[in-house]
C-alpha cells in the first residue's frame, strides 16, 4: 500500500522523487499555486471579506431558527449527542431570529476576521494535508479528453466526484489510500 511516514508529510516536506512516487504528481507542480501561497490568499480573503459577511448576515430574510432546525439530518454525525438529548433543539425555541441579528449586528465586522485569523494555524494544517491529493486529483482531471459535450460533462463529474472524496478524507471517513483509489475511480 502506502509509505505511512510519507503520508503524514506534506507537499513541502516531500523530495520530488516521493511526489511522483506516492502521488504520480511532476515536481514542477499542477496546481501552480503554493500551499504557503493558498493559505496567504484565505487569510487575506478572510479579512477583506469581514465587512461583505457583516453585511450580508445582518440583511439574511431567511428564518436562521427553522433553518437550523431542518437542518439536523444532514449535521447528525456532528451533532449526534446534543440532538438525542433535545438539548440543540431547545436551545434553539429559546432563542429567536430577531436575536441572532442582533448579536450580528452589535459584533464588529473585525471580530470575524479576527476569530478567522486565529483558526489560521488550523486551516493551514489542513490545506498542507489536502495539497499532494488536490495536485494529483487536477494532474487526473487535466487528462481527461475534453471533446464532446459528454466528455466536458464526464470530467466536471470527475471534479467533484474528487472533491467529496478529498473531503471524506479530510474527514476521517477514508485514508489516503482509499481517496487515491476514488480519485482514480472518478477520473477514468
Amino acid at each position: 500500500m502506502f509509505d505511512e511516514a510519507t503520508a503524514t508529510k506534506t507537499v513541502d516536506q516531500m523530495t520530488p522523487e516521493e511526489l511522483h512516487e506516492f502521488f504520480g504528481v511532476q515536481p514542477e507542480g499542477i496546481l501552480k499555486v503554493t500551499a504557503e501561497e493558498w493559505k496567504a490568499d484565505w487569510s487575506a480573503g478572510v479579512t477583506a471579506n469581514a465587512d461583505r459577511w457583516k453585511k450580508r448576515t445582518e440583511g439574511t430574510k431567511k428564518d436562521i431558527i427553522g433553518l437550523s432546525i431542518a437542518a439536523e439530518g444532514k449535521y447528525a454525525d456532528k451533532t449526534k449527542k446534543a440532538i438525542d438529548s433535545g438539548a440543540r433543539a431547545k436551545a434553539l425555541k429559546q432563542t429567536s431570529t430577531a436575536e441572532v441579528l442582533a448579536a450580528v449586528v452589535a459584533t464588529p465586522a473585525s471580530t470575524y476576521a479576527d476569530g478567522a485569523t486565529k483558526r489560521a494555524p488550523k486551516f493551514g494544517k489542513r490545506i498542507d494535508i489536502q495539497y499532494p491529493l488536490r495536485e494529483y486529483a487536477k494532474q487526473q482531471i487535466d487528462k481527461m479528453p475534453q471533446d464532446t459535450d459528454a466528455q466536458r460533462e464526464k470530467k466536471m463529474l470527475a471534479a467533484r466526484r474528487t472533491n467529496l472524496a478529498i473531503g471524506q478524507f479530510l474527514g476521517g471517513i477514508i485514508d489516503v489510500g482509499a481517496c487515491r483509489t476514488a480519485i482514480d475511480a472518478a477520473t477514468k
